[in-house]
């Protein structure tokens, strides 16, 4: 791709445009940046950022390969408060429509929404942000907006559960596919980040063994043990989240572990937890979630990733065009997720007996819940198979 290398971190700090690292406080590692422009149109523009997803995004996902109007769009939706992940995502969507001839540039109010259109793309976020013309539509984001245009565009809607993925290439990630599908949010990486699949480093690697009970395991591209990780990661997670971890020194670099969690909260309020207990605590995380959804009336079908990703292939490992996260390929890895979590294969739903081991009884007091796991008077615990 022509001048992908203009959407580099390196590019970021050679071409000027790093201004400083910024940090939470205390922090070794500062992940985050301060980011602006000198020169040129967008001269004096500076914020947060911006970070990968924001380049991915707003940059090449548009068909946009300059680092400097993509700061600007950074810039413009830290300050309106919008997230760029979603932002690009719905705009991408537009642009494809636009491509397709179902969005007309009179419904574009004016715009020629084409790929590689910085203009467009600017005038989108304002748009959006002011909920003024097509901008009204994509405020709603993706999901709502293929269902007001229809035309199948649904197909390139890249969203579950009303959220717009994340810059990860899930036909190639397998454990990733599974934790985006399952996520109760939808599909981001801020529920469970799979690293550990990648291999690479020495941490990661030994975590699979440990896990998996073989470093084979470490390995993208299959699904062979995924739901493991997947829940290791997920409880590790919410573990993390709860006594206010970074993720990036819990389940990145793998340096906080569960066990010296466990042994910090111990010092912090003088309890004698283990790395079991600890880990523990984050499943009731995991499957409280999971029971605000049931809920709202989410089940088994929802835990789906976003339909081009299930129907449209990309060049594996071998070059050929067959990877893709299939209908089979993820009701496997399901089925032993939800085995793993002690919840009902069918509709996904928590047994009776996992709510009271987990401590979480209270939950079955919620008339919503009872409706839900209990309906039809069928036995509390017949729902496992």
């Amino acid at each position: 791709m022509p001048g992908i290398e203009h959407l580099s971190g390196r590019y970021l700090t050679e071409g000027g445009f790093l201004k400083r690292r910024v940090s939470c406080y205390s922090c070794i590692i500062g992940c985050h940046r301060f980011a602006g422009v000198d020169h040129g149109p967008y001269r004096g523009t500076c914020s947060g950022g911006p970070e990968y997803e924001t380049l991915a995004g707003c940059g090449a996902g548009c068909g946009i390969f300059e680092m400097e109007p993509v700061i600007r769009a950074n810039a413009l939706c830290n300050d309106y408060g919008i997230d760029t992940i979603s932002t690009a995502g719905v705009i991408q969507w537009a642009m494809e429509c636009y491509q397709r001839g179902i969005l007309s540039k009179e419904d574009c109010g004016g715009i020629a929404l084409k790929w590689g259109s910085v203009e467009a793309l600017l005038k989108m976020i304002e748009l959006i942000a002011r909920r003024k013309g097509l901008g009204d539509l994509l405020a709603e984001g993706t999901k709502r907006a293929a269902e007001e245009v229809g035309h199948d565009s649904q197909q390139w809607a890249v969203q579950a559960k009303g959220l717009e993925q994340s810059r990860v290439e899930t036909r190639l990630s397998k454990g990733y596919a599974l934790s985006f599908a399952v996520n109760p949010r939808g599909v981001d990486h801020l529920m469970a980040q799979v690293g550990a699949e990648f291999g690479g480093k020495k941490e990661a690697v030994e975590l699979v063994e440990k896990i998996c009970g073989d470093v084979k395991y470490a390995l993208p591209e299959t699904v062979e043990k995924k739901p493991e990780l997947v829940v290791w990661h997920e409880d590790c997670y919410a573990v993390s989240d709860c006594l206010g971890f970074c993720s990036f020194v819990t389940t990145a670099i793998y340096g906080v572990t569960p066990a010296l969690m466990a042994e910090l909260f111990n010092c912090a309020i003088g309890a004698e937890l283990g790395e079991a207990e600890i880990m523990k605590a984050g499943r009731r995380v995991c499957t409280l979630e999971k029971c605000f959804n049931i809920r709202r009336g989410l089940d088994r079908k929802d835990d789906v990733l976003p339909y081009r990703l299930m129907n449209e292939s990309v060049a594996g490992r071998e070059g050929d065009r067959s990877a893709r996260n299939s209908r089979e390929e993820l009701d496997g890895m399901l089925d032993r997720y939800y085995e793993l979590h002690g919840w009902d294969l069918n509709t996904s739903y928590p047994l009776e007996s996992t709510l009271h081991d987990l401590d979480l009884g209270f939950v079955l007091d919620d008339p919503l819940i009872q409706e839900k796991l209990f309906k039809k008077g069928r036995n509390k615990e017949e729902r496992c198979n």
